[in-house]
């Protein structure tokens, strides 16, 4: 009789466990996207640097340098374990692993040995993988960084460990509507370039800018890959950037936004 009772209460608080966590996860869900529904409103707005292409509307803007990397905040999904980012010197060449001809540009990437008094500078993020393919680290700019035009790709350096952990962008659309797309997985060992083609169905209305509503880079994240032990891992990024087409914005008038 006494077993009996025991193997009652036991599944009662299995029970009663498993109600709480059903209970839980849309609300931790909802936070995070309320969270990610917010993000720009109120904060500066910074303008990345343009580069034309040769191409009268084809531009590469360069979103982020990582010169400043100290001022980016960083999120993990596991409570446990140390998870921070910082700002490094770029040791060595920055070259892609792949392919020996594919490197940036000699101004965006010189190594310490290079330049000792102006060295470049790249995104180190540290996060703990507890759960096999569930546990992701987020990292996010201290600005909101607007897209004026059309974007048609993103590309980032990234540096591999030879583990198979994945690399994703996250957008906001014109409507406040989030989307991921993925950049890649990290299954390499050095330097490589990569990116994301913009698909077709992504929203994107460039009528909508003369209302002061763009197309927005919220965060990067990495996600754990389910075949790879648990433990500390580090990531290295260099030079965001984003090609942009802006064919249908620049026209005169154009600077009058209808938001008044």
């Amino acid at each position: 009789m006494r077993k009996m009772r025991k193997i009652r209460k036991i599944k009662i608080f299995t029970i009663l466990v498993s109600v709480i966590c059903l209970l839980a996860v849309p609300h931790l869900l909802q936070s995070q996207n309320q969270q990610d529904a917010t993000i720009g409103q109120g904060e500066e707005i910074k303008d990345p640097e343009s580069i034309n292409l040769g191409d009268q509307d084809l531009y590469l803007e360069v979103m982020e340098d990582f010169e400043n990397a100290e001022d980016w905040s960083v999120q993990s999904t596991s409570p446990i374990g140390d998870t921070k980012i910082m700002k490094l010197v770029q040791w060595g060449e920055i070259r892609s692993t792949g392919d020996e001809d594919i490197v940036p540009p000699n101004e965006e990437a010189y190594s310490l040995n290079q330049s000792p008094d102006n060295p470049n500078h790249i995104l180190g993020v540290k996060s703990f993988f507890g759960h096999h393919g569930y546990d992701r680290v987020e990292f996010r700019p201290p600005h909101v960084y607007f897209i004026k035009g059309k974007a048609k790709q993103f590309s980032i350096w990234a540096l591999g460990r030879g583990f198979r952990h994945s690399l994703y962008i996250k957008l906001r659309d014109y409507r406040n509507k989030i989307h991921k797309l993925h950049m890649g997985n990290l299954n390499y060992r050095g330097w490589r370039k990569l990116t994301a083609v913009v698909p077709g169905w992504l929203p994107q209305d460039t009528r909508q800018e003369s209302f002061g509503k763009y197309l927005s880079f919220v965060s990067l994240f990495a996600v754990s890959h389910h075949h790879e032990r648990k433990g500390d891992y580090y990531f290295y990024f260099d030079g965001l950037k984003v090609l942009i087409d802006r064919s249908k914005i620049d026209y005169p008038g154009s600077d009058i936004k209808d938001n008044w």
